[in-house]
């Protein structure tokens, strides 16, 4: 191709400048012309070779062949890139949830741990009591044992023990001791009303907790879907029911061919771009 176009580049010179060129220069530039006819025969030689035809009909299917593997290559590239990309997405998603699902864990150890604490410290007071009433109530049943041995160990070396004094220690033992176990029912009893105010508080708190989150779910349900989301769907008790329900599904079938039969509602949230060929298609107008 460059050859014919340097031949016609020289021809057209030639018959421009027929006239002003000497006869040495003309002769130059015909043998110039006759050099570049000669290539061109030559070259043109090797095409009708059938050899050479057959040689160049082969390294172009091989230039094909390579090309249609780089393609192959490329598209197969790609499509694993894509793979991968989804994987990782879907990976990441995965384990953003797993963490938020963590969290939600950690913060609710969290938030027991807390309760248990303020709870320990209101029951401080009559926990602390309540141990002091035990302590003097062991205090008498030990002081109560060792009289008792000393009695048995005097009486045993032949001396005599009062039983009026028996009697009256015994008494004050005995009324000591009831006073202190009534103050430890009273205190049992102040625990229980503390535990039931702190649990009545946790119930409190929790049903706070979660009316607060169904607001919040039926402000996104409502945004999302319109004012009748939150309605409750009709769970079909028997064969008559279902059969009814899908009547009213079907009344909406129309043919592929039926104007927007196939599309999206309008309303409806879609992604920015088609995560598959099946959603695709539902976004074509």
């Amino acid at each position: 191709t460059s050859m014919m176009k340097e031949c016609e580049r020289l021809l057209n010179l030639l018959q421009v400048f027929k006239k002003t060129l000497s006869e040495q220069d003309w002769s130059h530039r015909c043998k110039e012309i006759k050099s570049k006819e000669e290539d061109i025969t030559r070259l043109l030689g090797k095409y009708e070779n059938p050899e050479y035809f057959l040689a160049v009909q082969r390294a172009v299917k091989k230039c094909i062949k390579k090309r249609t593997y780089r393609k192959r290559k490329k598209r197969e590239w790609q499509e694993m890139k894509k793979v991968s990309k989804a994987f990782r997405e879907r990976e990441h998603r995965r384990i953003d949830l797993w963490l938020e699902k963590m969290k939600e864990q950690v913060e609710k150890t969290r938030r027991e741990e807390q309760v248990k604490r303020e709870a320990d410290l209101v029951l401080s007071e009559v926990t602390a009591k309540k141990t002091g009433a035990k302590r003097f109530i062991n205090l008498f049943n030990t002081l109560t044992k060792l009289r008792n041995a000393r009695v048995q160990q005097v009486t045993s070396a032949g001396n005599f023990v009062s039983d009026s004094e028996t009697r009256s220690y015994t008494q004050v033992i005995d009324k000591l001791k009831k006073l202190w176990i009534d103050q430890l029912k009273e205190y049992n009893i102040e625990e229980q009303g503390l535990r039931v105010m702190l649990n009545d508080a946790e119930v409190e708190r929790v049903n706070v907790e979660t009316k607060v989150t169904k607001q919040i779910q039926k402000k996104w349900s409502k945004l999302f879907f319109g004012e009748g989301a939150n309605k409750q769907f009709i769970v079909p008790n028997n064969m008559e029911e279902l059969i009814a329900i899908r009547y009213e599904w079907d009344r909406f079938i129309v043919a592929d061919n039926t104007c927007l039969s196939s599309k999206i509602p309008v309303g409806w949230i879609v992604p920015s771009e088609p995560s598959n060929l099946e959603w695709s298609k539902y976004l074509q107008k």
